[in-house]
């Protein structure tokens, strides 16, 4: 009876690597056209533009207090193409430009007053504190005066003030970082419409599939960013090879809005958890990350086959500019709109001299 066990034992084990050899070996051929299409025939398809251009994080969160019109108005001057802007409602439902993470669901962390936006009416908003330490991706972040921006450093500002300032031809994106509201989204759309700014807006939120479906349905003609669940689809059908070859009916009404990992991420880590540098664990699973984010193929998939704008975020440091030109990205969203121009142009010289 042994022997027969052992006698059935191996076909059937010849049978399970013969199978495991076949699903490698598909999905190698796979990942090898797609890499083959990628390449070469998505360059006979350009509709993405090689032009790299600024994002001004929440509006220049680095340099002037954030998501204030100071903010806006300085980053515009220092070459920002669009901005990025947080929003939020007001208990009498005008739409405010205010960032909103879990650690700062009230006022307190920018005006010192520790109450709820949303319990709040406009006229009731308190000024900015006198002196504000932005929350930013890097170790340079410095204090910021508001008073040494004009009373349009002070404020919180609604976003139709916010609209008519920056003039349509700066790009808005616009997150929705609050709970879910389909009121909000609405009365976005609205202001989007009323100053004609669709084309030259996207929104969303990075990290709710509940914001998009809201987006999908009261703003389907207003660009909306991909969430976190649609982006690890897109880049596991990547790596698998099957992405290009699908169907990408909602193209036209997208913006890849990636964050790109660096090694900043890991000082952040490390910050949050009281230590100098991140431990073994989350060491491990950034590289793993970055391994499975990086990929300029298709970011070039986005920009030349489906003329989707892309952008990476959040990006504060040389080494962090040089890795979103090396992604193919073309709006580098930044907290530091001047030093991240000056990069670009110095990266494009450098380009010219080595053609030459």
């Amino acid at each position: 009876r042994t022997r027969s066990a052992a006698a059935a034992a191996g076909p059937r084990a010849s049978r399970m690597l013969r199978a495991v050899v076949r699903v490698v070996a598909s999905l190698a051929a796979a990942r090898l056209a797609s890499e083959l299409y990628l390449r070469y025939c998505c360059a006979r398809r350009r509709r993405g533009s090689r032009h790299r251009y600024i994002v001004a994080h929440r509006a220049g969160a680095g340099t002037a207090p954030e998501n204030t019109l100071a903010a806006a108005e300085l980053a515009i001057a220092e070459g920002a193409q669009w901005l990025q802007l947080d929003v939020m409602h007001t208990q009498d439902r005008v739409v405010v430009v205010f960032h909103d993470m879990p650690r700062e669901r009230n006022l307190y962390k920018l005006t010192g007053v520790d109450k709820q936006i949303a319990d709040l009416r406009f006229s009731q908003l308190p000024p900015l504190k006198a002196e504000i330490q932005p929350a930013l991706v890097g170790d340079n972040a410095r204090t910021i005066r508001p008073a040494d921006f004009g009373a349009d450093g002070q404020r919180i500002c609604t976003l139709e003030e916010m609209l008519m300032a920056v003039g349509p031809q700066i790009g808005c994106l616009i997150e929705f970082w609050g709970e879910p509201s389909e009121a909000l989204v609405a009365d976005v759309a609205r202001l989007v419409r009323r100053h004609g700014r669709v084309s030259r807006t996207a929104i969303g939120n990075p990290f709710s599939a509940q914001t998009a479906a809201f987006c999908d349905k009261v703003a389907p003609d207003i660009r909306r960013i991909y969430h976190a669940r649609e982006l690890a689809r897109m880049f596991a059908l990547y790596w698998l090879g099957a992405y290009p070859f699908l169907a990408h009916a909602d193209a036209g009404r997208r913006l890849l809005n990636c964050p790109l990992i660096t090694h900043r991420w890991g000082r952040m880590i490390a910050r949050a958890q009281g230590r100098e540098r991140p431990g073994l664990v989350a060491r491990a699973a950034l590289a793993a990350l970055r391994a499975f984010t990086f990929a300029p193929q298709l970011f070039r998939f986005h920009a030349d086959v489906l003329g989707q704008a892309t952008f990476a975020w959040i990006l504060n440091d040389p080494d962090s500019w040089d890795d979103g030109l090396a992604l193919g990205a073309q709006g580098l969203m930044t907290d530091y709109v001047a030093a991240c121009g000056r990069h670009l142009r110095a990266a494009a010289v450098e380009s010219m001299s080595d053609r030459s």
